[in-house]
């Protein structure tokens, strides 16, 4: 998105904007930092968010504001909406800009136990609750996206048969294990997590939240900051870690009995997510099912 259409944007809130500047860019969303007469905001870009979802994250930051957990605050254009849609469809949100920096790798360990914390907060303040707002992703919805394409996996590549089949068991196997307890974060990765100079800590970005059962959360969580892209296995410091801080707020028994398959379900979920999108935006192809995620998919699924 270029500055004159942000600018345009902008034109819907009540601010008086100085300076725009591109921080981050993703798959899924571009960040800006606002600065404005009125203060300093933070602008996110939602490439394939759809406005329904928006208004469910939207309804979702609200109960977790009340409920006196950290995530940024949303500011309501002149017409009292709280996002605008862009004339490329794309949906825009702005928030307050917290003078926080995301949890990089150096940083994990020290971060790891408040991140459980937090994530347990999030399951506490959610857990049984029912949204207004429609929302149609669920935890199975980019494994669908490999159903829907099964024929193309299975002719391109070499290990697109075993891919699916997995695909088909681990879909099937989440199912029977029971249902809903919350809204989970579903993407609850460190970068995804700020960190203040004076120690606390804000979850960020709830675009891809669901209902869905705590434990796929709390096990794709604990994989992402315990077992880094490249890594043989995870750290059992850090893991233990983000354990002790999800059970210091939400004591429960379910971290032994399935962790390793929701973690392997979450490994291979968003190695879906990364195969489908190449094969979206035409990229490349490997010949193989190949990516840091599914190398990880293939250690917990071989915990079983």
């Amino acid at each position: 998105m270029d500055i004159t259409a942000l600018e345009t944007i902008l034109m819907h809130y009540a601010i008086e904007p100085i300076n725009v500047a591109l921080i981050r860019e993703s798959s899924d969303n571009q960040l800006f930092k606002i600065v404005a007469v009125e203060g300093n905001y933070a602008l996110r870009r939602a490439k394939r968010t759809k406005a329904h979802t928006i208004e469910f994250e939207a309804q979702l930051i609200e109960r977790l504001m009340s409920q006196s957990i950290s995530t940024p605050q949303w500011i309501q254009t002149k017409s009292g909406e709280l996002y605008v849609t862009a004339d490329d469809g794309s949906v825009v949100i702005l928030m307050e800009y917290l003078t926080a920096d995301p949890v990089e790798e150096e940083h994990i360990a020290v971060y790891a136990h408040k991140a459980g914390a937090l994530l347990a907060s999030i399951h506490t303040a959610t857990q049984d609750l029912t949204l207004n707002a429609v929302q149609n992703r669920t935890v199975y919805s980019e494994l669908e996206r490999v159903i829907a394409q099964e024929d193309f996996f299975v002719t391109t590549f070499e290990d697109g048969n075993e891919f699916v089949e997995r695909v088909k068991y681990y879909m099937g196997a989440a199912r029977g294990k029971g249902g809903t307890d919350c809204i989970i974060h579903n993407d609850f990765r460190p970068h995804n997590v700020l960190y203040s100079s004076n120690g606390d800590i804000y979850a960020i970005d709830f675009d891809w939240s669901c209902y869905g059962p705590a434990i796929k959360d709390f096990a794709h969580a604990a994989v992402e900051w315990s077992m880094l892209d490249g890594q043989d296995e995870p750290n059992t410091h850090i893991h233990e870690a983000i354990v002790s801080g999800y059970m210091s707020v939400r004591p429960t028994d379910f971290l032994d009995s399935d962790f390793n398959f929701w973690a392997a379900f979450s490994c291979l979920s968003d190695t879906a997510t990364y195969i489908c999108d190449k094969i979206f935006n035409q990229e490349e192809l490997p010949e193989r099912i190949r990516s840091y995620m599914y190398k990880k998919f293939k250690y917990f699924h071989g915990k079983e």
